[in-house]
């Protein structure tokens, strides 16, 4: 499954080309690509508890499933959340 084409478009010749002499001046290491700010994207939203149906839909996967084969050893442990909000829920005042 592929989330996107593999063709490179003529707008992204340029930069493509431009791309070892810029990482350079700016200080970047020779094996940093464009896709790892992608990568960088999606772990920092899916770490901030984005949900990862709206991580997956910007990226443009076609489904989540292939968000979560990617990203989701990054999807934080749910199971606290979801008992403090249960709990906070079933343990108020107004309930007694």
């Amino acid at each position: 499954m592929q989330c996107h084409s593999p063709r490179i478009s003529s707008r992204s010749r340029p930069f493509r080309r431009a791309l070892p002499t810029r990482r350079s001046q700016i200080g970047l290491p020779p094996e940093f690509a464009p896709h790892s700010l992608r990568d960088f994207f999606a772990s920092t939203a899916l770490a901030a508890r984005i949900p990862i149906t709206e991580v997956s839909r910007w990226l443009g996967h076609q489904n989540t499933e292939i968000t979560h084969q990617t990203y989701g050893h990054l999807v934080p442990a749910s199971i606290g959340r979801a008992r403090e909000i249960l709990d906070g829920l079933f343990n108020r005042p107004d309930m007694g």
